[in-house]
């Protein structure tokens, strides 16, 4: 690992999610459509939103790829039978372990939990994570 890396990975050690994340976008229905799944994708500034079940709590990720392949391939299903079964990240995961998560789940965000089962409390992207990297260099930590 060259000496730029360790100063970025340093530079992420002790920061949170919580300190960065997001409001949550609205969570898709699991029951919706592929056609409104498409039109609330269309607004999405990532791509990709949560899927909740009736009761509002967190049930995965769908990606604006997955609906566009449902309705190439004229797919009857709802956003909840194609949604990836994302892990969510907690407000106290470290920003190098969220970094990690963000690579590995092929999205451009991730939700944030309070506990394993309940509802949204954030969202986590690239943008804010790779946020932290400027402001430790110009010396503004973001709180």
């Amino acid at each position: 690992m060259c000496s730029s890396d360790l100063q970025e990975r340093q530079a992420l050690a002790g920061r949170t999610v919580a300190m960065v994340m997001e409001s949550p976008p609205e969570p898709l229905q699991a029951d919706a459509s592929v056609a409104k799944a498409a039109a609330r994708l269309s607004g999405s500034a990532h791509g990709v939103l949560p899927v909740a079940a009736e009761d509002g709590s967190y049930l995965g990720t769908l990606r604006a790829r997955s609906v566009a392949e449902a309705l190439a391939e004229h797919q009857s299903v709802t956003a909840g039978d194609i949604t990836h079964r994302t892990q969510p990240l907690r407000p106290d995961t470290e920003l190098p372990a969220a970094l990690r998560a963000l690579t590995e789940a092929h999205g451009a965000g991730l939700p944030v939990l309070a506990e394993e089962g309940g509802p949204l409390v954030g969202w986590i992207t690239y943008q804010a994570v790779l946020s932290q990297l400027g402001n430790r260099r110009t010396g503004s930590a973001v709180s």
